[in-house]
């Protein structure tokens, strides 16, 4: 996307889409907001370069499953702290219910972390709500903990 930009007196520079024939920050819908860290340069339209996106939040970066936080530091100006079930650059990745169980037994701080005990396997069932323990065949349980040798 490019942008235009232009001086607003005491303002700082007002950021445009190239296209728009006038900029009236906050009346215009292409001009919301003002340009941070503009350099005037004169190869640049009206003279004004903008280093960096005015706004990396204003769009929906964080595809609607976590909050989008500024970062001068990322290579996108922003970073996204995801919900609970979800992950990614853009919390676009649903963790499944393996990887979310895991994830909360961690948080819980207990001490052990094996989702399904005894070398049995987490399988996420169809609805990715939820799952089930693979067990072993000297296994079984909800969770593999109960032996099936007799004593």
């Amino acid at each position: 996307m490019s942008y235009a930009f232009k001086e607003l007196p005491g303002r700082g520079y007002g950021c445009c889409l190239a296209h728009s024939e006038e900029l009236k920050v906050g009346k215009d819908p292409f001009c919301q907001t003002v340009c941070r860290g503009a350099t005037k340069r004169d190869d640049w339209p009206n003279g004004v370069k903008c280093n960096t996106s005015p706004e990396p939040c204003l769009n929906e970066t964080c595809s609607r499953h976590g909050v989008c936080k500024p970062s001068p530091e990322s290579a996108d100006g922003f970073e996204c702290e995801c919900e609970r079930r979800w992950r990614g650059k853009r919390c676009e990745l649903r963790l499944g219910a393996c990887e979310f169980e895991q994830k909360r037994l961690q948080e819980l701080n207990v001490e052990e972390t094996a989702i399904c005990l005894n070398n049995g396997t987490c399988v996420n069932n169809p609805n990715g709500l939820d799952f089930h323990c693979q067990c072993t065949p000297a296994w079984e349980g909800i969770r593999c903990e109960k032996s099936t040798h007799q004593v």
